[in-house]
Order: structure tokens, then sequence, then C-alpha cells
């Protein structure tokens, strides 16, 4: 047979095959039909009033649900719940994972800073950090890094702003501390309630949905209270500290952790949940249709794939019921299954027993997005052989894994930001747009410029209320007008795409971890006037 009637024979089975498989997908919106697990004994029981904690232990085949100051563990190859064990959490820690190597549970605070440890056996939680509550990433995303066991937390709010930082406990320490970003690198907005997980073969982070404070008009507005829903799916790659915008989830659909509590009055939306199967690198989420206004998210969970190669996301079908609604997921590698965890909803009473459920074995294998349904939809109406020879070119041009895929624009969910001048004129005073700093914001932000210009960004805490108030005796009074006047200059410099907190950075020193230090934020380029005394200060986003 002829090299191009192979071709065509070839396209004509595989277009079959796309269509076969689309064929068997449930459709967007249609219920999957879960197999009920019905362990044998008493099942965990969460209180909806509080936090619900849902960890898998890959090491032993177990998942964890934390609640109520009780322990339920649930043995994923025997099918059944032990009893509980009583373990009360410190306030304010709701996140948790497994440290499989160490083989430990290892639960955090929902603010960052606080860190706990529990293993077999152990009668209550041992505390393994040197911090305080940070309060600064509520409503973080975070995952506990496979080969290190640090945790890594992105976005949150705290102090009436939404952040898109990365922070990592580390253990060596027993300290966080800021994840590095590459200078001029993109970055996803300002969120909370997004969901994440980390690709070791890629060694990147993956950050999808969630929500952000935004203005009528759109814009970033960090103290907003009118929350709208973040659909982009996100990549910050170790190697070389930048963001990439890879993918959007399927328009309605929206991803949205609830933070802290899962009581009904919130809507009665548990929020959302994600699990990877590792081997084929695919991020089980569960996606709601959700308002776009940033309400309650309507209607039931979804479940979608994400190939964290190429970031396609495809939606598989509905994984929830109207007398349940969704409490975790886990992805069961020996067994290749789902396992998903739902809580009746229909009843009063605050503790609320745990159904336990896994996807049928063909949607799981079958979740591979490489060819949509609208795919295979647009195959059967335009023309098998014509389409199929665009799909399989378009899918040869898929980067492979550990690939970085190329993005266009910038900043694909941030504006550019408005430019800032900052004026010195003959005498030495300095202005912006006209308004004239007091003499601590000149010499502070003079202070921070020498500094930065010298190759030495960072400025101790002690050293700036030395040169800006040498004067004024005290530490308390000096630690104060070094924090108002910050908070001050930041503000004065900061555009609509940049939150003033990062105009000037603050981070902990090497030598001391208790003294801070501060440096001009990488959003600002202070420029001088060869002809005069003269400077502008640019922000660009």
């Amino acid at each position: 047979m002829s090299s191009p009637a192979r071709l065509l024979q070839f396209r004509l089975v595989a277009a079959l095959l796309v269509l076969v498989v689309g064929a068997s997908l449930p459709a967007r919106g249609q219920t999957l039909a879960l197999t009920a697990l019905s362990p044998s004994n008493t099942p965990a029981h969460v209180d909806v009033r509080g936090a619900a904690i849902v960890v898998h232990d890959a090491r032993h085949a177990r998942v964890f649900v934390l609640s109520d100051s009780l322990l339920w563990t649930l043995d994923l190859e025997r099918n059944r719940w032990s009893d509980p064990l009583p373990l009360a959490l410190p306030d304010g820690v709701s996140e948790g994972a497994y440290d499989v190597r160490r083989d430990r549970l290892v639960l955090w605070n929902g603010g960052v800073g606080d860190v706990y440890v529990w293993r077999d056996g152990q009668a209550g939680l041992t505390r393994v950090d040197h911090s305080s509550p940070h309060r600064t990433q509520f409503g973080h995303a975070g995952f506990l890094h496979p080969r290190t066991g640090d945790i890594h937390a992105f976005g949150g709010y705290g102090f009436w702003y939404y952040r898109n930082m990365i922070t990592r406990f580390d253990r060596a320490t027993g300290e966080w501390q800021l994840v590095p970003l590459a200078e001029g690198s993109p970055q996803p907005a300002p969120r909370i309630g997004a969901l994440a997980t980390y690709w070791a073969a890629g060694d990147a982070l993956f950050v999808l949905g969630g929500l952000t404070g935004s203005r009528a008009d759109g814009r970033q507005e960090p103290n907003a209270s009118v929350l709208a829903p973040r659909p982009g799916l996100w990549r910050y790659g170790y190697a070389d500290a930048t963001w990439a915008h890879v993918g959007a989830l399927p328009d309605p659909l929206g991803v949205q952790r609830r933070y802290p509590s899962i009581d009904p009055p919130m809507g009665g939306n548990l929020g959302a949940f994600s699990a990877q199967d590792t081997s084929r690198a695919l991020w089980f989420v569960s996606g709601r249709l959700s308002a776009q206004s940033g309400g309650p998210a309507q209607d039931g969970a979804e479940l979608l794939a994400v190939h964290l190669p190429s970031g396609r996301i495809e939606q598989l079908g509905r994984l929830d019921s109207a007398s349940e609604s969704l409490l975790g997921l886990v992805w069961d590698a020996p067994r290749r299954r789902l396992v998903v965890l739902r809580i009746a909803m229909a009843i009063t009473r605050p503790l609320r027993p745990v159904s336990v459920y896994a996807t049928p074995v063909a949607i799981v294998e079958a979740a591979e997005p490489a060819v949509s349904r609208g795919l295979a939809i647009g195959v059967g109406a335009v023309g098998l052989v014509l389409m199929l020879g665009v799909g399989v070119w378009r899918w040869s041009r898929v980067p492979t894994t550990g690939t970085r895929v190329p993005t266009t624009g910038t900043r694909p969910e941030l504006d550019e930001g408005e430019v800032r001048v900052v004026t010195v004129d003959p005498a030495g005073q300095m202005s912006i747009d006209g308004d004239a700093l007091p003499a601590a914001e000149r010499q502070l932000l003079a202070l921070l410029h020498d500094a930065r210009d010298a190759g030495q960004p960072y400025v101790p805490a002690d050293v700036i209320e030395h040169a800006v108030w040498p004067e004024n005796g005290g530490p308390d009074y000096t630690r104060k007008m070094r924090n108002q006047t910050m908070r001050r200059l930041s503000e004065r410099l900061a555009s609509d795409a940049v939150p003033p907190d990062e105009v000037i950075l603050s981070r902990r020193s090497v030598e001391d971890r208790r003294r801070a230090e501060y440096a001009l934020g990488p959003s600002v380029v202070v420029t001088v006037s060869a002809s005069g005394p003269s400077a502008d200060s640019r922000l660009t986003g």
C-alpha cells in the first residue's frame, strides 16, 4: 500500500477512536456514576461548624479526616474506618499534608506561621517551627514538597491585602522564607481560595482559580470587598523562578476553596479539591459553576482533568448530588481510581457522616485531555480526514514533559500600572505629582535608593532608624515611626497594579532572623538625570 494510502487509513482509524472516546465521556454537567465503597464499620463524622482537614497518606494507602478534635483514618486497601483518635488542633490550624519520606502528618496555620507534626502512636501534636503566626496568607494554596518536606504557600489574604507571593517553610531553620521571583517575570493576580499542586517531573508549582478583589472596571483593588473569580492556570518554574500563564478554566466554571468554615451559611459549598496522578501528569480538580460577581458557587461540583505538561483542561462530569457535597479527592494509585469523599447536606445536625465513592476506571483512564469533546464533534461536522490532520499537527507541537509552555503577553491578569514621577528640585526637595514629600519619607527613599545602587539593596531596620531619626531615642518610638513612614511612602508610590507592600519589600536577615531588612521592590525603577538633581520613579505593574 502506498504511503498516502497508509496515511489516509491511519487518519480514518484515529478519527473513529476519537469519536468513540468522545462519546464515552459524560456530557458536560452530567452526573458521574460513582461506585459507593461503603466501609463496613462506622464512618467518620465531620462537624460542619468548623474546618475539616482531609489528607492522603500514599505511603500507607490511607486517608485522614480531622474534624472536631478527632482524627479518623480510612484504610483504602481494606475499605475500613479506624476508631477515631483524640487530636486537638491549635487555634488557626486548618491545612495539612503527609510527608511520605519522613512518614508523618504535617499541619500548619491557615495564615502560615506555626507548623506541627504527628506520627502514629503520638498522643498529640509536636510543634516544629520557630516563628510566630504571620496572619498574612489566610486562604492560601499550599503543598508539601515531596523531596525536601518543606511547605510552600501561594497567595492568601491578610492585613487587608490579597497576596500573590510564594512562601516556604524551611525545615532546617524552622522559619518561613519568601520564594524568589525572577526580575521581569509575569505574576498571577493576588488571590485567595486557589488550588495548587506540585509537578515533580517538571519541578513546577501549578495554581488554578481562586478569587481576588477587583474594582468595577476590572483593575486590581487589593483592599476590595467585591471578589471576582480568576479562571487562569499558572505555572511557577523553580529552576528559573518565573511564572507563566498556561491555560484557563472552561467558561463558566470556577475553582474556589472555602476557608476556613464549611458551615452551610457559607452557601452550602464546601469548595474545590484536587488530587494528582503523577504517573500520567494529570491533576484532577473539582470546579463549580460560579457567579461572575464572585458570590457563592452555583450548581454541583464538576470533575476536571488538567494535563500538566500542556495546560489543557478537560471537563469530565459532575461529582456531587443534591443531598451530598464534596469533602475531598484522593488519587489511589495502586488501584488506579479517584476516591471521592462527600458529606450529607440535607440534615440539620452539625455532625454529619462521610460517604466514600470511587470513580469508574473508564473515566480516569479516558481523562487524558489530548483531544476534547469539542474537537471530536468538529471532526464529524467538518470532515474526519481534514480536521484530524490539523489535530495531529497541533498535538505534535505540544511541549513534552518539563518543557516550558510559551505564553503571549506579559501580564495576562494584571494591568501595566501607571507612571509615578518623583521630582527633586535644586534645593533637594522631593515631590510626587506636585505634593512635597515629608523629610522622613524623603530620607527613607534616598537611603533605599542609594543602597540598591551600591549593590546591597536590603537595609536593616536599625540602620534605617538611626539614619532617619538619629535624635529620637527609644526603640518603641523609632520602630513605630519607621513602620508609619514605610507605609505612607509605599502608598504614595503604589499603583493600581502594585499593592503598597510590594513597593518596599521586607525580609528576615540571614544573620539575625528576628531583625527586619527593607529594600525597594523590583517594580520601582529610579533614574537620576545627568543634567541636574532630578529623578523619576516608574512603576511598571
